[in-house]
């Protein structure tokens, strides 16, 4: 059974960082962020789910289905390659059931939790994170500046003559044998480029950062 606690805070993005530290001591974790930036029907919300049980990985629609038998909470992703069979070498699919959950609003927090959210709050409050820093890479694209402006303008021309009506057209940066801090780098990206559905999330040792930058394009 779910307990619910409201608490008072000044700096939302400090208590975000802190929280995410403490998530980041459990097995699993999501965090969902809207950046209070309005989007159709309103802004998506912001959140942090955080939970220990051992994660439902998705191979095929039968766990899907079975997955979402019940109406408890669930969080995690589907991969484009989900069902086609390409890209073994990570998961298709997580979903995990969490034991907390924090949604952020203008000066508070609400603590939904199967544990004492007092507790939780204290432990979040404890957090440092100053010894953390904004990881430097060393990145590498993957076309040439004049090949890219090449592109857009064939693009362009699309558009004008309305072959197409939207395009999000990325590039590849990559950085090879670098370590790296993923709460820093979601938060170092999600401060150069907010957007209206960014994200991260823990599974055991792996991680997903959803910052698309192209969104500053």
């Amino acid at each position: 059974m779910f307990g619910k606690s409201v608490f008072q805070v000044e700096d939302n993005e400090t208590i975000i960082e802190k929280a995410l530290r403490w998530a980041n001591r459990q097995l699993n974790f999501c965090f969902l962020n809207g950046n209070h930036i309005p989007y159709n029907r309103g802004s998506f919300p912001i959140v942090l789910a955080v939970g220990n049980t051992l994660p439902s990985e998705i191979n095929s629609k039968n766990t899907l289905a079975s997955l979402f038998g019940n109406r408890n909470w669930k969080f995690g992703f589907l991969s484009y390659d989900t069902f086609s069979g390409k890209n073994d070498w990570f998961s298709k699919g997580h979903f995990f059931n969490p034991h907390t959950i924090l949604h952020f609003g203008h000066a508070k927090v609400e603590i939904e939790s199967e544990l004492e959210p007092e507790v939780i709050w204290q432990q979040i409050q404890e957090e440092n994170i100053e010894s953390f820093k904004s990881p430097k890479l060393k990145t590498k694209y993957n076309i040439e500046k004049n090949k890219y402006v090449e592109t857009i303008k064939k693009l362009q021309q699309h558009l004008q003559r309305g072959d197409i009506y939207q395009i999000n057209y990325c590039l590849q940066f990559a950085a090879s044998n670098t370590e790296i801090d993923p709460i820093a780098l979601y938060l170092k990206l999600n401060t150069e480029s907010p957007m209206p559905f960014s994200g991260l999330m823990k599974m055991e040792n792996r991680f997903v950062i959803c910052a698309s930058p192209e969104r500053y394009l």
